[in-house]
């Protein structure tokens, strides 16, 4: 009996008062949900980082998604930074800082992040739990050449303690799509990350563009999990600098060179 949905209305805005500073702020408002039939109890012997989304679905059924103040800012010429705080995401608020070094004309790019978070209260206000970690990782990432294939690789600090790498690969396709997968595994032994053994899933991008009546960069992304449960948990952070970064990539402008020149 796993199929539960939610009807709900979702505003939400995005401000940029000045270069490089961005204000976001999204609400869900429940509108009919299915949710109060969940029965199943989490029984995971690691912080329960992912794993009581049942408690987050029913307690927090209205709530904020994301209310948070993030700075980018391009150092050097092949150095960026970001710094984002508030409520970064559904479970955890706190504070994000990145680097991204993306050399000039290389398909390659390397980062790091590191963060302090506080697990937010069920109910998806403003108060937090007593739950707190600091979570990090040094990022790998290569735009190949063939097939519109991307890899990336983030290995460090989860939010359940657990140390470890998180291996993805894309296939970006020229209608704007994406799909991609990855895998993490971690210092947690199997058995006790529980079923399903380690973390895994499928991502699908799609541009809004293809259904709007308007032009628009926004992306519906659906990731496709077996399970979810606490080990190799990374924070879901907006405007990660990688993102941020494609539509000015090397591997971008090559491969959107020879539509360039067609446009008349």
């Amino acid at each position: 009996d796993p199929l539960r949905f939610q009807i709900y209305w979702r505003a939400g805005a995005q401000i940029e008062p000045f270069r490089g500073l961005t204000i976001d702020a999204v609400y869900a408002q429940d509108i009919y949900n299915t949710f109060g039939s969940i029965r199943r109890p989490a029984d995971s012997v690691l912080p329960h980082v992912r794993s009581d989304t049942a408690r987050y679905l029913k307690e927090g059924s209205s709530g904020i998604e994301n209310l948070s103040l993030t700075f980018l800012k391009q150092l050097t010429p092949e150095v960026y930074g970001r710094l984002s705080g508030g409520y970064l995401e559904d479970m955890f608020g706190g504070i994000d800082a990145e680097l991204l070094y993306r050399p000039f004309g290389s398909r390659w790019a390397v980062g790091g992040e590191i963060a302090h978070v506080w697990q937010r209260d069920f109910d998806r206000l403003f108060k937090f739990q007593h739950y707190e970690v600091t979570t990090g990782h040094v990022s790998l990432y290569y735009e190949s050449p063939w097939y519109g294939l991307n890899f990336r690789i983030h290995a460090g600090h989860y939010l359940a303690r657990d140390w470890g790498a998180t291996f993805e690969v894309a296939r970006h396709f020229e209608n704007g799509a994406e799909v991609s997968a990855y895998a993490t595994l971690t210092n947690v032994p199997f058995a006790k990350y529980g079923e399903g053994s380690f973390d895994k899933g499928i991502s699908i991008k799609l541009p809004i563009d293809f259904f709007s009546l308007f032009s628009t960069r926004q992306i519906a992304k659906l990731t496709l999990q077996p399970l979810t449960r606490d080990g190799g948990a990374r924070l879901n952070v907006a405007h990660r600098l990688y993102d941020e970064t494609v539509p000015v990539s090397y591997g971008e402008v090559q491969r959107t060179f020879g539509d360039f020149l067609a446009y008349r």
